[in-house]
């Protein structure tokens, strides 16, 4: 085997690996809740029990007008609740929300899900959003190590 196919199979069994770590890491079941209602800049969700100042994001419809296969989403924050409602904010465009949109909490169980950051020396020259996605033509950063946002008082 010549070296440049030996140093291509590693590179694939190396990526075959952290994505078997990532799957690993994922539970059997996700909860999830329905959008009931969009007034203004607020949607009422039920169906979910996450803390406010947690995120989620909101299913749309796809470029078909369908959900599914084509669909994408929009994140949102929670930033109130009263009773089994949840009232979220959404942080990007929701043009297509529809009632009974799939609103699914982004990152751990227990009520509790915070936004995630890349971090790390691999940042050095790079341009992002404000959501850490990058603006420039270079490689993902799905595999950057990560830290959770912290809000101080």
């Amino acid at each position: 085997m010549s070296t440049t196919a030996s140093v291509h199979q590693q590179r694939w069994q190396k990526a075959m690996q952290r994505t078997q770590t990532r799957i690993s890491q994922l539970s059997l079941y996700r909860a999830s809740g329905r959008v009931i209602r969009a007034t203004g800049m607020v949607i009422e969700v039920v169906g979910l029990k996450v803390a406010v100042g947690s995120a989620c994001v909101i299913e749309l419809p796809g470029r078909d007008g369908r959900l599914g296969t084509s669909a994408h989403h929009a994140e949102a924050e929670v930033v109130g609740f009263s009773d089994d409602k949840l009232y979220l904010m959404p942080l990007e465009e929701i043009s297509g929300l529809m009632p009974g949109a799939r609103v699914t909490p982004l990152g751990d169980t227990g009520g509790h899900s915070a936004r995630r950051f890349p971090l790390g020396v691999h940042l050095l020259g790079r341009v992002l959003d404000g959501n850490g996605n990058p603006l420039d033509d270079r490689e993902s950063l799905d595999d950057a190590p990560e830290q959770h946002s912290a809000r101080r008082p």
